[in-house]
């Protein structure tokens, strides 16, 4: 039986134990894996409310969910909230990244996020590679005449 994620953190307050940013990340996935998109941003909106801070799992879940369920306006929330606090990304959140940005028609912004991965010598040439694949994804719609030929001439991400 699935709970309430409401009901999963009122059962823990009531019984002493104070829901963390580690509760509140595995209750957001649980949502999107349901289909519940709106019931993880609300999670989201709570944790931040009750002064939980979020680390780059809780960012990279939020971004793959909203990625996948087509929320790509909340995507680029959680990356500018992401920006504000000086959360570092890791390869899985680049590759992610690159994919919203894709799917938001910001190609320029996309090459750039690509082109920076790849001066970062931290990064192994494997990991760089599956990042590519996701950028490659990007080309049908930098050379799409969909909205007139400016496909490639998308607003970087706004601060």
């Amino acid at each position: 039986m699935v709970f309430k994620a409401e009901d999963i953190v009122y059962t823990m307050r009531k019984q002493g134990i104070e829901p963390n940013v580690v509760t509140y990340t595995t209750l957001m996935q649980g949502m999107f894996q349901l289909g519940r998109i709106s019931a993880a941003g609300e999670l989201w909106r709570k944790m931040l409310a009750l002064g939980q801070v979020p680390n780059l799992v809780t960012c990279s879940i939020l971004l793959d969910g909203y990625r996948r369920g087509g929320k790509i306006e909340e995507a680029l929330k959680v990356l500018r909230a992401m920006q504000y606090s000086g959360l570092k990304l890791n390869i899985i959140s680049y590759t992610i990244l690159i994919d919203v940005l894709c799917k938001a028609g910001r190609i320029e912004v996309a090459k750039e996020v690509f082109g920076e991965l790849s001066v970062n010598a931290s990064y192994h040439q494997s990991s760089i590679s599956k990042c590519f694949i996701s950028a490659v994804d990007c080309l049908p719609l930098a050379f799409s005449d969909a909205d007139g030929g400016n496909a490639g001439e998308a607003s970087p991400v706004p601060s």
